[in-house]
């Protein structure tokens, strides 16, 4: 649908989004009005016109109101259509049969022979859960940090 746009002096006129979009001249226009010519309008359509109101409510001239509102709808647009970004610190989702480690460890502790038995697979367990929180969280370098506490490091680069 077109825009219809009309001048403080009479002069009516229709231009399309695309045309608003690629450059059409606003500058120096003694814009009055703007609305959606006949028909049901796009969305983007819709979200100029709704960031037009926005702008001429918040005291505005017609012409600079139009042209924040298509400033506005591109930003939208350019954050609507961003890619999810994929997390390259992450494996692909593993399904199957997998191994529960709360409850092994549970069951050795429960069984362990002697005290310090059960206090190393508790603080295990605490150690993967906290490993587990920050990984998650963003913190990669927690990885480094468990597998230095457990000896695990052979081949940490120097």
């Amino acid at each position: 649908m077109p825009f219809q746009l009309k001048s403080k002096s009479g002069i009516t006129g229709t231009v399309t989004l695309n045309s608003l979009r690629s450059g059409f001249c606003l500058d120096g226009m003694d814009l009055e009005e703007v609305h959606i010519s006949k028909g049901v309008p796009t969305t983007e359509e819709a979200l100029v016109l709704a960031f037009y109101h926005h702008h001429l409510a918040r005291g505005h001239e017609p012409a600079q109101a139009l042209a924040l509102a298509l400033a506005d709808l591109e930003k939208n647009l350019a954050s609507a259509v961003a890619p999810a970004q994929e997390n390259p610190h992450l494996g692909k989702k593993l399904g199957g049969i997998r191994v529960n480690a709360r409850g092994w460890l549970r069951r050795i502790q429960a069984q362990a022979g002697f005290e310090a038995q059960g206090w190393f697979c508790e603080e295990l367990l605490k150690h993967l859960q906290e490993l587990g929180d920050r990984f998650y969280a963003g913190d990669i370098k927690a990885v480094d940090e468990f597998l230095q506490l457990y000896c695990l490091d052979e081949k940490r680069p120097k």
